[in-house]
């Protein structure tokens, strides 16, 4: 065994050496981590409040997550790409 963790999120994901965890409880709903397989370290994360992530996408060294807002906020959905392992907003 290399690393475990203790975690609220209950979904994850790999991409390429890392691992995007999500959809997490309580307040973790609307947060994601890149986690970096070989060590466990935490390279970055990613919170809207007030949001749910509804699905996440690997794509290459890419991720795309989708947010959405509770109905009735005033909050306006968001769909980021966001660059692997940089943490990066692209779009």
């Amino acid at each position: 065994m290399i690393w475990t963790k203790t975690t609220s999120f209950s979904q994850v994901i790999q991409v390429g050496p890392y691992a995007l965890f999500y959809q997490g409880r309580g307040q973790l709903e609307s947060s994601c981590q890149l986690t970096e397989l070989t060590t466990g370290a935490v390279l970055w994360e990613l919170d809207h409040p007030d949001a749910y992530i509804k699905q996440v996408y690997p794509y290459e060294d890419k991720v795309i997550i989708v947010w959405f807002w509770e109905l009735g906020s005033k909050g306006t959905n968001r769909v980021l790409c966001v660059e692997v392992p940089s943490g990066k907003v692209l779009w």
